[in-house]
């Protein structure tokens, strides 16, 4: 067993060690090269190298170590994956690799501790027979619930929710709910889409939708009171920033079958300041993003369907 404790203080060496993605408990990691140790300054021709880790915190996938670069040959030596040492040997006999902003070789690996961080070492490092220096990266694998609701304007809870974020997409329950287990410190962007099922026309966005925002338009209450910032935005259909006549006459247009803007669900942060949102100023982002995320939390999303002012299609959902 390879005896590699997470260092007080990362040391980068020849190769750097990057994180590119997580994808449930595999993560994969790509090994950059600091051109500074390329000494003949005219590319990499061959390359070995030795990845080590505790076998108890990570587990090698077979097959993983590998190389977007054309080698002429590419070995991998795995049989010491168990004990936690996997060695890689790459050469070339027509180019040199010079692009040392993308990774010389990548690995996968399935973490196994996640609640204290984890160490790689890149050992016996080797550019073009080149001894370069070693080095130990940590990397924190603990986790938080993140726990996402989506609802409609009036509170239905949508099942069905396609949400995407922490780069996974899942589809929410029947209450609404959905959850994904988030790195601590990761910056979260979250967003959501929903199918608009709509066979007629007239199922959820109708002729009283289109009086909604020519009432919108003119400065009037809608049938149900003074609009709301869910009001403005279901009723700029055009997408123009603004509530005015057209929305209304692309909306009746859509409701009879002729042709108008699609209408289309968008999906906003239920708990974020919507006050600015007005008629002649209908400017809105859409999901959310969550900055260093590192404790459990739960948000919301509220689910507004373009071109429905009435908010129907909340009845047609339940």
């Amino acid at each position: 067993m390879v005896d590699v404790e997470a260092p007080v203080q990362d040391v980068i060496g020849g190769l750097n060690i990057e994180q590119f993605s997580k994808a449930g408990d595999v993560v994969t990691c790509g090994l950059i090269c600091d051109a500074t140790y390329d000494l003949g300054g005219g590319g990499i021709k061959a390359l070995d190298f030795a990845t080590n880790f505790d076998p108890s915190d990570l587990v090698h996938k077979d097959g993983s170590l590998t190389s977007g670069y054309n080698w002429t040959i590419a070995v991998r030596n795995e049989t010491g994956a168990s004990s936690g040492t996997v060695k890689g040997g790459f050469i070339s006999s027509a180019g040199t690799f010079t692009n040392f902003s993308n990774p010389i070789a990548e690995v996968q690996m399935t973490v196994l501790e996640n609640l204290e961080p984890v160490g790689i070492r890149i050992t016996g490092t080797s550019f073009d027979g080149d001894a370069a220096p070693d080095t130990t990266e940590t990397f924190s694998y603990i986790s938080s619930t993140l726990i996402a609701t989506v609802i409609t304007c009036t509170g239905t809870a949508m099942d069905g929710v396609t949400v995407t974020a922490c780069d996974s997409s899942l589809a929410t329950d029947s209450s609404g709910q959905l959850s994904f287990e988030v790195s601590h410190g990761s910056d979260v962007v979250m967003d959501a889409s929903f199918a608009l099922e709509n066979t007629s026309a007239t199922n959820a966005i109708n002729s009283m939708d289109a009086l909604q925002a020519l009432r919108i338009a003119v400065g009037l209450d809608t049938s149900n009171g003074p609009a709301t910032y869910e009001d403005y935005i279901a009723a700029d259909i055009d997408g123009s920033g603004s509530v005015n006549s057209m929305d209304a006459l692309n909306i009746l247009k859509y409701a009879v079958g002729l042709d108008a803007p699609d209408p289309h669900w968008v999906f906003i942060d239920s708990a974020a300041d919507h006050s600015a949102i007005k008629q002649t100023s209908v400017n809105y982002d859409t999901g959310m993003t969550l900055e260093g995320f590192s404790a459990d939390a739960s948000v919301s999303l509220t689910g507004i369907l373009v071109g429905d002012i009435d908010d129907s299609s909340s009845g047609l959902i339940a």
